[in-house]
């Protein structure tokens, strides 16, 4: 007997920003398959010059196209429900730019582009990092980080906020930009000499979080890393798995909580571990965690790490901070600066069971006649002659860019 769930399945392209359903006959449940099934047929899946577009596709179960579907039925993809502005209660000195300013510079993963916008009519240029969503699974997360993120004070080691970025139709928040430091993170760049005082500088940066502003980044590892060569300082970054250390899985509503599995003191005892001796192994060992319980109590420095001092140096201020950490009480009276943010708001829609919707199908908001925040956009490919991609997924000339669906709108403002 096949198994109905297994002959229908939907596919996020990362790289275009879309979803691709594709029917099997047979049932089908290797994931690699249906890649390699996408993958083969990928030249039909190309938006036709008259604006066709195939939103499924129907394969043998030997992978060979038996036909496309390119009617409104079958378009699976789904619509966010993206909150306003003022529902983030924002204090001053928030900026803000459109979504449709901003111009992709370079793919850097899921939801994260490297952009470029203007300041202003005369001042130069800026590139940051821009972070989005546009699937429904991860619209609570992003309202965590963005609320997290976005107020917590500058800081010497943490990646400055930016702005945060509305659409082009109801200035609604789709995401936010954070500022682009150069060089790769520390998982990436293996090749630098891992500095004694960018430990030191981690173990501070996870103090202040943690003891002054009651957040937990709960994701200390090298891949959050960067170094600001400029000041030779390490930076923090990415706070997609953030939560207040005060909250818990029966009071967070969506997003992340406060896990003491995932406590940023074993992250930065493991990260620096990591580090040092290129072994993965304790960290792999504790899925979904992390656990010390298996580090090694003698450190062997990997043949191709660099340190600026002896190993033990490095041992020595871990063990001499986790004391102090120990010693420092993390519960009774809030933080002095503790960050908090009101709750995510209500979805607009409730299903007769009262399960709340955070989506609706473009397809049906279509029928309505309601306008969509489309995130489509071509494969990744290098411009040239003048053109440009926006964060839209347009493509336009940039030396005579199409006036803005929302011309009353600046392409940059600041909340009073």
């Amino acid at each position: 007997m096949i198994d109905e769930a297994s002959k229908y399945l939907d596919v996020i392209d990362w790289d275009q920003r879309r979803v691709i359903s594709i029917t099997v006959d047979g049932e089908e449940d290797d994931e690699s398959n249906i890649i390699e099934y996408i993958r083969r047929h990928k030249s039909e899946l190309i938006e036709r010059d008259n604006g066709t577009v195939v939103y499924m596709i129907h394969v043998s179960q030997a992978g060979e196209l038996l036909s496309l579907h390119t009617e409104l039925d079958f378009d699976m993809t789904p619509c966010v429900y993206y909150p306003f502005l003022q529902d983030f209660i924002l204090g001053g000195g928030i900026q803000t730019v459109q979504r449709d300013k901003l111009f992709e510079v370079n793919r850097l993963g899921p939801a994260v582009d490297l952009v470029e916008y203007s300041t202003g009519s005369k001042g130069p240029s800026r590139l940051a990092v821009f972070k989005y969503y546009f699937l429904w699974q991860d619209a609570r997360p992003a309202w965590e980080e963005l609320n997290i993120w976005m107020r917590i004070p500058r800081h010497p080691n943490i990646v400055p906020f930016d702005r945060i970025v509305l659409d082009e139709i109801e200035g609604r928040v789709v995401g936010f930009t954070s500022a682009y430091i150069p060089g790769r993170t520390l998982e990436q760049n293996k090749s630098r000499v891992f500095k004694l005082k960018w430990l030191g500088q981690l173990t501070q940066v996870v103090d202040d979080l943690n003891l002054r502003y009651g957040i937990a980044h709960q994701d200390i590892t090298a891949r959050n890393l960067l170094v600001d060569h400029r000041s030779d300082c390490i930076l923090l970054f990415d706070f997609n798995l953030a939560a207040p250390m005060r909250s818990s899985a029966n009071n967070q509503q969506g997003g992340y909580y406060y896990r003491d599995d995932r406590n940023d003191i074993d992250g930065v005892v493991l990260t620096a571990y990591e580090i040092i001796t290129r072994d993965e192994t304790p960290r792999k060992q504790c899925y979904g965690g992390q656990s010390l319980d298996s580090l090694e109590l003698d450190w062997v420095k990997h043949p191709q790490v660099r340190l600026d001092r002896p190993i033990e140096a490095y041992c020595q201020l871990l063990t001499d901070w986790r004391r102090q950490r120990t010693d420092t009480p993390t519960t009774g009276d809030a933080p002095p600066d503790a960050i908090t943010y009101p709750p995510r708001p209500r979805p607009p829609h409730v299903t007769n069971d009262s399960i709340e919707t955070w989506y609706e199908m473009r397809r049906i908001i279509r029928v309505w006649g309601d306008s969509v925040v489309n995130w489509e956009r071509p494969p990744h490919m290098d411009m040239t002659n003048g053109f440009v991609m926006l964060a839209t997924g347009e493509i336009i000339d940039r030396h005579h860019p199409p006036t803005s669906s929302r011309s009353s709108a600046s392409s940059a403002s600041r909340i009073p």
